[in-house]
């Protein structure tokens, strides 16, 4: 299964996984992804420091036997027609028992691949039909912007271009693109 997310969340991953689980089969719909090895989509990635600078990272576990590291990177496969993972801003505002924190989700996707019968770039395209899903606010997150421009869609990530960043560029078949939200919660009901 191509959906990649915490076995016991606690916290902000919550709500973030809650979206994540609602956001899967309704996009694989619009997409007519009829599997689940041509998208991963993965919860909320860490920002680590590596020797290049900061990547995203998802946490796969301690002593895992298929690799000796306990995180992996999700930068795009061109085996996919899609990847996905959501980013969390490093301050939270709090107030009485709620949390409010910027939480955004970034898509790197082959456009080709997911509206073949379209002949020009349809990045535009791509870009909708997510903003059409997750426009109105879910589990408490609330669509506040989008940002593309590869450097702007991973501002926070200085070390992404060092390894298979530069295999990844957004032109043609592929895109890349970042959904902002702003993620309320009661930090008493997310355990």
């Amino acid at each position: 299964m191509s959906v990649f997310s915490k076995t016991n969340p606690v916290g902000v991953d919550i709500p973030v996984q809650r979206h994540q689980n609602f956001l899967y089969p309704e996009l694989k719909a619009v997409w007519g992804i009829n599997d689940d090895t041509s998208w991963d989509s993965y919860g909320r990635a860490y920002r680590n420091q590596t020797a290049d600078g900061y990547v995203p990272e998802v946490f796969i576990g301690t002593g895992n036997q298929a690799a000796q590291a306990d995180y992996k990177e999700v930068l795009f496969d061109d085996q996919l027609k899609a990847l996905s993972f959501y980013g969390m801003d490093e301050a939270a505002r709090y107030n009485t028992g709620n949390a409010n924190v910027g939480i955004f989700l970034v898509f790197m996707v082959n456009v080709q691949e997911l509206k073949p019968a379209i002949t020009w770039r349809g990045d535009e395209e791509i870009r909708n039909d997510v903003e059409k899903i997750v426009q109105i606010g879910r589990f408490g997150m609330e669509l506040t912007g989008f940002i593309t421009g590869i450097d702007q869609v991973f501002k926070e990530y200085s070390g992404w271009r060092k390894g298979q960043g530069i295999k990844f560029r957004d032109m043609h078949p592929t895109h890349c693109f970042r959904l902002n939200f702003n993620l309320l919660f009661d930090i008493n009901e997310c355990y």
